[in-house]
């Protein structure tokens, strides 16, 4: 994440990026704050839309670390 943008990697690969315009296309920008990071198993929503009927359940979730960076320009 920077001041415009935040991306998420999956096993060392871009997976998504966010623009800070595309956010606030939405609501406000609120990632010059601290906060916390959840992570979650949502299905559906305005996000990426209703699961398809190949989709199985129940899913799991297997999370084997979470890594955070921060710029020395943050600090």
């Amino acid at each position: 994440m920077d001041a415009q943008s935040i991306r998420y990697y999956v096993d060392g690969s871009p997976h998504y990026v966010v623009s800070r315009d595309t956010v606030q296309s939405h609501g406000k920008w609120v990632f010059d704050q601290t906060f916390f990071i959840i992570l979650n198993q949502a299905v559906g929503g305005h996000f990426d839309g209703d699961p398809q009927s190949e989709s199985i359940f129940p899913a799991t979730m297997l999370v084997d670390y979470v890594r955070v960076y921060r710029t020395t320009a943050a600090r």
